[in-house]
């Protein structure tokens, strides 16, 4: 007679190898929210529970069983209308690892031996409200490699967003510049903004002496917990999904293996096909038109992804890693046929160039992507299964959107040309400039460096760190006016933007060109 992790395995495709063990428990209610199962405190029924491959539901009274391998990852997948325990540092904290032996040995701690598997693994939720209308803060590559330019990311950025009116936030990878021993500091910091933060895995973030892939994450996880997870909120799963695959030494390519796509296929078939996924990776699915040397370049087994998103009606991808700010809407060339609509966002990086180029008057440096985006952050709004996105640069207001060039100030060819980079520009913004008094006049979308990159990053100003260099931007505007009246007088002209979603935002300088 076939054991239940036998049948577990063989419905999910894989081979039957029985594991050796069992985890069993219950997802309860925690009424008075001390983290403990107590007699009287209910389970909740029809949770997701995984082991980051197989994922069940748990029955009417909260119970769950779970095959288990020599090592693993055991999570609960948060419901809508309910919260999980944070840790004083206001990290998540929906999981358990089983490490019966520790990690691997490493240049830096990984997870301590746990021991045999606990005779019940039970997790804890709380009920709490939750409107279908709600807003998350993302963060790209915050990336500090020093104690210093942890500062950086402390008086720049978390000190602008913290205690904003957000229900949790995201960290996109690249969390730490390879200097992992700095992860406990930056959770401390983290968690001083009053924001709960869920975190996925990037390619800095590795232990780079790890014999193989999958214990590549092993720091990673004694800090944050599963580099494969979901949640919910309202009407929306939400999915991290480690998407960096370790080679030799410090080398890695990006792309979806089989235990990622094996698991979200697992995980996304007890999600509603109508509500709304959000794929939370570090390396962007689709590299932007206008990298140098990438056009159009896919990860690794995207047509695995696209196989198991294809049913969905609505997904949003959230990303990083470029250190450029890029929009995109799969189709059939990106190998997407399903009958919803998939977008793509690759997100503004908390540290812009790496913390490069000349500091301001707090000693920070203005590390401005190598895009041109300013470094900062990007806010999303939730109605339902409707979202829109905006930018924050760091240490700006919500009115800083685009960076206006007059003839002069840059190197594009023709007369009297006009540059204008919008920082969260789409292909489908519509840009206008209007000079003083007069008409509108359409501006045209022309991917090219931006003059403060090429300022900042191509010359011979020391930026700090050596690799960073100007890249195309994809969301530069250019227009060439016929002719300037009175040239020598100052001018008026502004810029307006209409966002695909219909937000507008404008911007006005004053100009001459003697």
């Amino acid at each position: 007679m076939r054991t239940l992790a036998a049948l577990l395995l063989i419905a999910a495709g894989l081979p039957a190898t029985v594991p050796s063990q069992t985890a069993q428990g219950h997802v309860f209610e925690d009424l008075d929210g001390d983290g403990q199962r107590d007699s009287g405190e209910p389970g909740v029924p029809g949770v997701a529970v995984s082991n980051q491959r197989e994922v069940v539901l748990t029955g009417e009274d909260g119970r769950y069983e779970l095959p288990v391998a020599d090592e693993a990852v055991i999570f609960v997948s948060k419901p809508s209308g309910y919260a999980v325990p944070l840790s004083e540092d206001n990290l998540p904290r929906f999981f358990y690892v089983h490490r019966p032996g520790g990690s691997p040995q490493s240049h830096y701690r990984g997870v301590d031996p746990t021991g045999p598997l606990p005779e019940a693994i039970d997790f804890p939720l709380m009920r709490r409200e939750e409107s279908g209308r709600f807003r998350i803060v993302v963060l790209a590559d915050t990336q500090p490699e020093t104690g210093n330019e942890l500062n950086h990311l402390r008086d720049d950025v978390f000190s602008d967003f913290a205690g904003a009116d957000c229900d949790f936030g995201l960290v996109l990878g690249d969390i730490i510049f390879d200097h992992l021993n700095l992860f406990p500091r930056y959770i401390d910091l983290i968690g001083a903004t009053g924001i709960p933060f869920y975190h996925v895995v990037g390619n800095h973030d590795m232990n780079f002496d790890a014999p193989d892939d999958r214990h590549a994450n092993e720091t990673f996880i004694r800090h944050f917990g599963p580099d494969l997870c979901s949640w919910n909120h309202g009407q929306v799963h939400f999915v991290a999904i480690d998407n960096i695959i370790k080679a030799e030494g410090d080398s890695y390519s990006t792309g979806f293996d089989e235990r990622a796509l094996t698991w979200l296929r697992n995980d996304l078939a007890h999600v509603p096909e109508e509500h709304l996924v959000v794929i939370c990776t570090h390396a962007p699915i689709r590299y932007q038109e206008a990298s140098e040397g990438r056009d159009g370049h896919l990860s690794t087994d995207s047509a695995g992804l696209m196989e198991v998103l294809q049913s969905r009606g609505r997904i949003l991808a959230l990303s990083g890693h470029t250190h450029r700010t890029f929009h995109h809407t799969f189709g059939p060339d990106d190998g997407w046929t399903g009958p919803g609509e998939f977008r793509q966002i690759n997100c503004a990086t908390a540290c812009g160039a790496w913390w490069s180029g000349p500091t301001d008057w707090r000693g920070i440096p203005v590390a401005d992507q190598t895009d041109g985006t300013p470094n900062g952050y990007t806010f999303i709004e939730f109605d339902g299964v409707e979202y829109r996105s905006e930018f924050r640069a760091a240490g700006f207001g919500p009115g800083h959107q685009m960076r206006i060039y007059t003839p002069g100030e840059h190197r594009a060819e023709g007369e009297n040309v006009f540059l204008v980079n919008v920082f969260d520009g789409h292909p489908g913004s519509v840009v206008t400039l209007t000079l003083d008094d007069g008409a509108p006049v359409p501006m045209e979308r022309r991917p090219q460096q931006d003059p403060l990159a090429q300022a900042l990053y191509g010359g011979p100003t020391d930026s700090g760190k050596p690799w960073v260099n100007p890249a195309l931007s994809d969301h530069i505007w250019q227009v060439s006016l016929p002719e300037i009246p009175q040239p020598r007088r100052p001018h008026r002209l502004r810029i307006d933007v209409t966002q695909p979603d219909g937000r507008l935002f404008s911007q006005s300088r004053i100009f001459d060109l003697r």
